[in-house]
């Protein structure tokens, strides 16, 4: 099983949603199954995490 790293402010990790203006810090993402841990947005009940983790 191989890990990716997902970091904000990376063109790739923004376009996911996973921007530095939304979220502090990094993610671990495993291939399956994907589990995400202690994601805390910069906007409290605006919604980022939850777009975040929808298909």
């Amino acid at each position: 099983m191989t890990a990716t790293r997902i970091e904000t402010g990376t063109p790739r990790d923004d376009a996911r949603g996973f921007s530095k203006d939304l979220f502090p810090g990094w993610l671990v993402r495993e291939e399956n199954p994907h589990c995400l841990h202690n994601i805390i947005s910069r906007e409290k009940n605006e919604g980022n995490t939850q777009n975040l983790i929808q298909p």
